[in-house]
């Protein structure tokens, strides 16, 4: 397949980079809050914002890690993966994820996979489909993508 989903469409919708970058955007927040809080105070008591500095630079180099990583997966898959439908067994919603059982047939092989979304104004129409369409990593068949989360 020649069409790749864009950058910001991983980034909205990956089930790895979106929580990945969450979590560093909350420790720099967190980190930005005790840095300021330091610059106006003159308790003694108040901890240094050294712990918080290191565990942002950790997170933020980890979600660039882990986004690079994706961002270079998800193309990978849909350059080379093989596109097909699948039957949608059963769906159940709890908060804002979704998970997905699927009946799927590649290479002559039937293969039932469990599949987890995050629940977004592109992904909800899935909460209604009886067919939904994959891209299967072809090293890994048990390895799928949801083309309608990247391609609406």
């Amino acid at each position: 397949m020649d069409k790749k989903p864009s950058f910001i469409n991983i980034l909205q919708n990956d089930n790895w980079s979106a929580p990945a970058i969450g979590v560093f955007v909350a420790l720099l927040i967190m980190t930005s809050i005790v840095a300021v809080t330091l610059q106006f105070t003159t308790i003694s008591e108040v901890p240094s914002a050294t712990p918080f500095i290191i565990m942002t630079s950790i997170s933020g180099f980890a979600a660039v890690l882990i986004t690079l990583w994706r961002i270079r997966y998800i193309n990978e898959v849909f350059e080379n993966g093989y596109k097909v439908t699948a039957q949608v067994l059963s769906m159940s919603a709890h908060r804002s994820n979704m998970r997905l059982k699927l009946r799927y047939t590649y290479l002559s092989q039937i293969h039932e996979q469990k599949f987890d979304q995050v629940i977004t104004e592109r992904t909800k129409n899935l909460l209604q489909q009886k067919e939904v369409t994959l891209v299967i990593d072809q090293n890994n068949p048990k390895h799928i993508l949801l083309w309608d989360v990247y391609f609406p």
